[in-house]
């Protein structure tokens, strides 16, 4: 179980859109579509953890904690066609953390979910 309580940033699980398109250079012009509200933990990874991440992935810096969720078509998230959008009141700004692999799920009970992230600065 996971309690309520540290479930204080409400969130937003964004998905990439396939249509996006191309820019005048031939990239794929990525449209983030914003699909489902969720009340998360977001914590920086300090210490041990960081190392320990670092061995995985050198860039990982957050631990982005949520209830076990499902999108509005009723689908589990893809690893790199979603992130999270989080609007930080305390700077006035949105802060975005794209995941790092899939969920994972802690004794795999579906109560709730941990998603390693690289927050974009």
């Amino acid at each position: 179980m996971i309690r309520a309580g540290l479930l204080r940033h409400l969130c937003v699980i964004q998905i990439k859109n396939p249509s996006g398109g191309q820019n005048s250079y031939g990239e794929e012009d990525i449209v983030w579509v914003d699909n489902e509200e969720v009340w998360c933990a977001i914590f920086p990874l300090r210490g041990n953890e960081y190392h320990v991440a670092r061995e995985q992935s050198a860039v990982i810096t957050h631990k982005v904690r949520s209830r076990y969720f499902t999108l509005a078509d009723g689908t589990r998230p893809v690893p790199g066609n979603f992130r999270i959008k989080y609007f930080d009141h305390k700077i006035g700004v949105n802060r975005f953390f794209d995941p790092q692999g899939g969920p994972i799920v802690p004794e795999e009970r579906d109560y709730y979910e941990d998603i390693m992230c690289i927050e974009n600065v």
